[in-house]
C-alpha cells in the first residue's frame, strides 16, 4: 500500500508539470495545436473527458487535417462505451491520414466490444496491412479468430506476432488460451510458462497456467498458481473483484465466492468483466475436479450479462 501511495502522489506531479509546461505554451503560441493535442492526451488519462475532448477540438479547429486528434477524441469515448461517436471519430482520422494505422486498430477494438466480429477483423487487418511487422495488431486479430472459434486461424496470427516478436509475452499467453480450449495442454502449458518468464508480475498468466494444472488433476500447482495471480492484484476496480471472487472460488471458498460475485454484480461490472470471469469458469467446470459450486457461478454470470445485453 505504501508505494501505492507514493506512486500516486508521483502521478499527481506529473500531471501538475503537464499542465504547467502547456499551458505556458499557449502563452508562448496560442496556435499551437500540439499543445493542445497533448493537454486533451492528460485529461484523458485523468478520465476529464469533457475537458480532453474540448482540447481536442481546439487543436482540430487550429489543424483542421490533424488525424490524431481525431483519434484521441475516438479512444474518449470509446473509454465511455459512446460506440458510434467513437467510430466516427476514427474514421474521420482514417480518412485525413489513409496511412496511419491505429483508427483501424480502434476501429477493430470497437467492433470487437460490439461482438460485430467480421467488421473487426477486417478493421485488424488494414492496421495490419498498414503496419505488418506490429506483433500487437497480430494478436489483437488473434483474439476475434478465438471468438469466432477459428482456432487454427487464431493460432497463425499468434504465431506470426511471436515471430515479430519473440518477447511479446501476451502473444504467448493468447497462443496458449487457444490450445488450452482445443484441450492440447502440454502446448498450453509451455505457452502459459513462456508467458510467465518475460512477464513474472501479469496476473493473468500465472491464473491461465493454473487452469492448465487443474485441467491436468495437478490441484497443488493449480492452487499456487492462482494464490500467486491473486497476490498481484493491486487494483480495486470491479473487473479485478471479479477475478478474485471466481478464483476465491475456485480455491476453496465457494459462498464468499459467489456472494462476492453477486456484489461486484450489483455493483455495476463491465460486461467484459464478466465474460472474463465466464471464460474462466467454463473451463474450471470441465476440469477432472471441477470446484465446488461452478455450476452455480456459471448460472450467475450468464444471468448477469444476458441482463446486459441489448
Amino acid at each position: 500500500m505504501r508505494l501505492q501511495f507514493r506512486f500516486s502522489f508521483i502521478v499527481v506531479y506529473l500531471y501538475e508539470d503537464s499542465f504547467l509546461f502547456y499551458f505556458n505554451s499557449f502563452e508562448q503560441d496560442p496556435y499551437d495545436a500540439t499543445a493542445h493535442y497533448n493537454l486533451g492526451n492528460t485529461y484523458k488519462a485523468q478520465k476529464r473527458y469533457e475537458a480532453a475532448i474540448s482540447s481536442y477540438l481546439k487543436a482540430i479547429e487550429l489543424d483542421p487535417s490533424y488525424a490524431t486528434a481525431h483519434n484521441g477524441i475516438g479512444l474518449v469515448y470509446e473509454e465511455q462505451e459512446i460506440y458510434q461517436k467513437a467510430i466516427e471519430a476514427y474514421r474521420k482520422a482514417a480518412e485525413l491520414n489513409s496511412g496511419y494505422a491505429y483508427p483501424h486498430r480502434n476501429l477493430g477494438d470497437v467492433y470487437k466490444a460490439l461482438k460485430e466480429y467480421e467488421t473487426a477483423i477486417a478493421s485488424y487487418q488494414t492496421a495490419i496491412d498498414l503496419e505488418p511487422d506490429n506483433a500487437y495488431f497480430r494478436t489483437l486479430l488473434g483474439g476475434v479468430l478465438t471468438k469466432q472459434q477459428r482456432h487454427g486461424d487464431a493460432i497463425a496470427s499468434y504465431q506470426k506476432a511471436i515471430e515479430l516478436g519473440p518477447e511479446y509475452n501476451d502473444a504467448h499467453d493468447r497462443l496458449g488460451w487457444v490450445y488450452l480450449l482445443d484441450n492440447q495442454l502440454d502446448k498450453a502449458q509451455q505457452s502459459f510458462e513462456q508467458a510467465v518468464s518475460l512477464d513474472k508480475i501479469n496476473r493473468s498468466h500465472l491464473l491461465n497456467l493454473g487452469l492448465v494444472h487443474a485441467k491436468k488433476n495437478n490441484l497443488e500447482a493449480a492452487h499456487d498458481c492462482w494464490q500467486k495471480g491473486l497476490k498481484l492484484i493491486e487494483e480495486d476496480d470491479l473487473y479485478s473483484k471479479a477475478v478474485i471472487a471466481l478464483y476465491g472460488l475456485a480455491l476453496g471458498d465457494s459462498k464468499r465466492g459467489m456472494t462476492d460475485m453477486q456484489t461486484t454484480i450489483e455493483a455495476g461490472a463491465s460486461v467484459a468483466a464478466l465474460e472474463n470471469a465466464l471464460d474462466d469458469a467454463e473451463i474450471l467446470a470441465t476440469c477432472p475436479h471441477p470446484p465446488d459450486g461452478i455450476e452455480d457461478m456459471i448460472t450467475l454470470l450468464r444471468d448477469a450479462i444476458a441482463k446486459q445485453s441489448p
